[in-house]
């Protein structure tokens, strides 16, 4: 296989993985939040699982230099992931994951309402479809949770 296409099909998988494990985040967080661990906690533990990842992949990567005013936006930034998680972590003690899966399936709409506000890329008919069959698929898988729906905090297609 030529190498340009194996770097495409290998950048195919590495997104396949990303959405499997956005998939099943969800499910596996409702399972133990609020029930087993609290959502400070729950988020504590994801910051340090991945700094600690970061870290490790930094012991084979050349060193480099930041700058002070890096530092800054690199806290902004730290600041902004811990508050993003924690109010993920915190919706699990009020709504079921497919409510979840629902909202994540508008990401797209937002980043491309938001490209064409702040960067004027325009709305291709392709970019819309796409955006709409997503959130339709994602409204159609999850129907039939939403349908039964028997709590506030729970429905038949997730973990109580």
């Amino acid at each position: 296989m030529v190498k340009s296409q194996q770097s495409k099909w290998l950048g195919h998988l590495a997104v396949l993985a990303v959405y499997i494990i956005f998939g099943v985040n969800p499910n596996c967080s409702k399972a133990v939040v609020p029930e087993y661990i609290t959502p400070e906690a729950y988020t504590a533990l994801r910051l340090f699982v991945g700094a600690l990842g970061f870290w490790l992949i930094s012991l084979f990567t050349p060193r480099e230099k930041v700058s002070k005013r890096d530092m800054g936006i690199i806290v902004l930034g730290a600041v902004s992931l811990y508050g993003t998680l924690w109010a993920f972590a915190e919706a699990m003690r009020y709504i079921s994951p497919t409510y979840v899966s629902l909202i994540s399936a508008m990401s797209p709409l937002v980043v491309m309402l938001m490209a064409a506000l702040f960067l004027k890329e325009p709305i291709t008919t392709r970019k819309a479809l796409g955006v709409f069959f997503g959130i339709a698929g994602a409204l159609i898988s999850s129907s039939r949770c939403m349908a039964t729906r028997t709590t506030a905090t729970s429905a038949p297609c997730s973990v109580s």
